[in-house]
C-alpha cells in the first residue's frame, strides 16, 4: 500500500492545493509528503493528526513516505484542515 500510494501521488498534478497553501510556505515536495501521510494513515485507519505525528517518528513505512521528515502535529493539522478560499 505504501508504494502505491507513493506513486499515485507522485503522478497527481498537485498544483491547486500547492496553492492553497502558498501562505504557509509549503513547498511542492513538502505538499506532497503531507499527503502522502495522510492517505497511508487514512488507509490503516489512523485519523488523528496527533496519532500521524507519532507514528511518522516510529513506524517504517511513515518515516520511508516522509522521507525521513518528521512533521509536527501542527503541520499536519493545517495540512489536514479544510481550508476555504478567500
Amino acid at each position: 500500500m505504501v508504494r502505491v500510494i507513493n506513486e499515485l501521488v507522485e503522478e497527481m498534478n498537485i498544483d491547486e492545493l500547492v496553492k492553497l497553501y502558498q501562505d504557509e510556505n509549503t513547498s511542492v515536495h513538502q505538499t506532497r509528503i503531507l499527503l502522502k501521510l495522510i492517505f497511508y494513515a487514512y488507509s490503516v485507519k489512523i485519523y488523528r493528526c496527533s496519532k500521524i505525528a507519532k507514528v511518522v517518528k516510529e513506524d517504517i513505512h511513515f518515516m520511508w513516505l516522509s522521507e525521513m521528515n518528521k512533521p509536527d502535529y501542527h503541520t499536519i493539522q493545517n495540512f489536514a484542515a479544510v481550508k476555504q478560499k478567500k
